[in-house]
Parts: structure tokens; sequence; C-alpha cells
């Protein structure tokens, strides 16, 4: 296979032996990549700086605001069970159905406008992580907050992690969080499960490895 590395200066991939490097002259919209995601049909999304693009046969079909997006700056991807792909930026999110462009801001129910990150749970729910309003679930019909009132470590969610019993896992600017869905609906909020160790470091990305280990990557 062939992996992907999205840098401040332009998009590079490599099959193991070989690299490849692409931006502005190859028709990326700009050469700061901000995040990498694969759609359902196998289709390389980038988010930059300044727009997002779809990788193509012969380069790049790009997506800035003139075309529909609320925001050029795109922090997150994602694509949701009906095949509408999302874009995280600093003034909301917008849901593109491939024709059409339609944006959700604080005054539609999200947290917060400034998006970190977009994942999607097994049931099909996206997750928004937000720089100052916690982690904003979205069901397809409504949006659903939890913040540091609630009892999550930090308002600033800079990764979001959906296990596969259901439970999601928040990395924060101060630790993880851990939310367990009860069976009457509601949630319980466990801060700081893995111990104080972790309860002031900034947790940038989690990943599942294959072995079922869950890796977590912070500022130390």
């Amino acid at each position: 296979g062939t992996l992907w590395f999205g840098t401040d200066e332009g998009l590079l991939s490599t099959d193991g032996a070989n690299w490849k490097s692409f931006g502005t002259k190859t028709g990326l919209s700009h050469e700061r990549v901000l995040d990498l995601y694969e759609d359902q049909q196998k289709n390389l999304w980038v988010g930059t700086e300044s727009g997002v693009n779809r990788m193509t046969q012969t380069g790049f079909v790009s997506y800035m605001q003139k075309d529909g997006l609320i925001d050029d700056r795109i922090r997150g991807i994602c694509q949701d069970n009906l095949g509408n792909m999302w874009f995280g930026t600093q003034e909301g999110v917008t849901r593109f159905d491939g024709k059409n462009f339609v944006s959700f801001t604080e005054k539609n129910g999200l947290s917060n406008d400034r998006i970190r990150h977009i994942t999607k749970d097994r049931s099909g729910n996206l997750w928004f992580g937000t720089y100052f309003g916690g982690i904003c679930r979205f069901s397809g019909e409504e949006f659903i907050h939890f913040t540091e009132s609630d009892g999550i470590t930090s308002d600033q969610v800079l990764s979001v992690f959906n296990n596969d019993d259901g439970d999601t896992w928040l990395g924060t600017l101060e630790g993880v969080t851990e939310l367990k869905p009860k069976v009457d609906g509601t949630w319980e909020i466990i801060p700081n499960p893995l111990g104080n160790e972790f309860s002031k470091r900034s947790i940038n990305t989690i990943i599942k490895a294959k072995n079922n280990q869950v890796w977590f990557g912070t500022d130390e």
C-alpha cells in the first residue's frame, strides 16, 4: 500500500521504495496540509490552510470558500454514512453531498465554531472536537455537547477516538476523558481514566493498532 504524509511543504507519498511529492504546482490549493482522509470510494481528501482537495488520477479538484465552504482553513475531514463529506474549519463545519454545500455553526447547535477534529462512531454519529467548546456529537438530527461543566478535562479537544465497545475517548489540552454510554441514554464521564500521569499532558492524537493497543501522542 501507499503511505501519505501531510506536511507544511506539501503532500508526500511512499510505497516503501519510492517517494512522490505534491504541491501547488501539481494542483494542490495550498502547500500546508492540515488533515488527510480516505473516503468510502478510496478517494484521498487533503485539507489545507486554504481549501480542501480531492485527489484524482490527473491532479486535484479543489473546493474553497468561494465554492461554498464556510471557511478555507480545513482542520477536520470525515464522511458520514450517507456519503456526505464534512469539513471542519475555524468558522464552523460544512457538509458537501457532491453538489451542494450546507454549513453549521453555533447558531445551528455546534458548541463552538473552531473545529479541531472530526470522527464517526460505529452508529454513524459524527463527533466534532472543538477548540473552546468541548466535544459535540451530531446524530443527523441534533447536536449534543460535553464540556468542562459536564466533567471533561478541558474544553480544548484535540483528538477523538471511538472504541469498538461504544466508548469515546477525548484527547484534550489537559489529559484524557472517557465517555461511556449508559442504557438509559445518558453518559458516564470519566476524567483521566489512565491516571493523573496524563492529566497535564496535551493529547494530540489517539489511534488503535491492529493488536488492539491504543496509542496516545502527546507534547512530551
